[in-house]
């Protein structure tokens, strides 16, 4: 996937943003710890407290990894919906995904003092799935699972994983960002194509009928 900014600029201003703040970020560590102000604290924004984090932390990383993998699932995917639809529907999505994610967290851990969350994957979990509504066509693979899955399939499977594992709370992941982010990203991106969800519909026939 080749971008330029004249017909990806969305893309390319949200991967330096979240390229720029994360460096930031790290240059934070204190004793292994990040600075609050990169971190969404549900229970603190509650309490009128923590919005420099909440807005910062949809754009800082825990970690290097965390950052390419989040990064590179936004350098394929982002072009989908931004050549398709126009870079202006491309940052909305973006952007409301992002707020989807950060509400459903607030909803659930408003309440627990302590609970922090920081990442662009809720607004990147939007993109992959505005991307799969777009072209259902798409097979996707992860490093763990290099075999290409139908996007559909993925949907199902990533929202199944994620709700299971919100529930559950496994391991030290946003599950709850990435579920809220992706339903979101899904819906806007349905309603804003010209399309609407006709090619996901046809897509989904043909893998019930093989």
């Amino acid at each position: 996937m080749d971008l330029d900014f004249q017909h990806t600029p969305a893309t390319i201003l949200f991967l330096m943003a979240s390229i720029g703040v994360s460096i930031w970020a790290f240059q934070s560590l204190r004793g292994g710890r990040m600075d609050d102000e990169f971190l969404f604290e549900p229970w603190e924004v509650s309490q009128g407290q923590n919005r420099k984090g909440m807005l910062l932390s949809q754009f800082s990383h825990a970690d290097v990894p965390h950052l390419i993998f989040n990064m590179v699932t936004l350098y394929y995917f982002g072009p989908v919906i931004e050549r398709r639809l126009g870079t202006a529907v491309m940052a909305i999505v973006y952007v409301a995904s992002a707020i989807g994610s950060t509400a459903l967290v607030y909803g659930r851990h408003k309440d627990e003092p302590g609970y922090r969350a920081l990442g662009a994957s809720g607004a990147i979990s939007g993109i992959l799935f505005g991307a799969i509504v777009l072209v259902p066509d798409l097979r996707i693979s992860l490093v763990f699972l290099p075999i290409g899955i139908p996007g559909p399939l993925f949907a199902v499977l990533y929202v199944l994983f994620s709700v299971y594992a919100s529930r559950n709370r496994l391991g030290n992941v946003g599950h709850d960002a990435h579920l809220g982010g992706a339903v979101t990203g899904f819906l806007l991106t349905g309603l804003l194509s010209p399309a609407k969800f006709q090619p996901l519909m046809e897509s989904v026939r043909g893998l019930i009928g093989r």
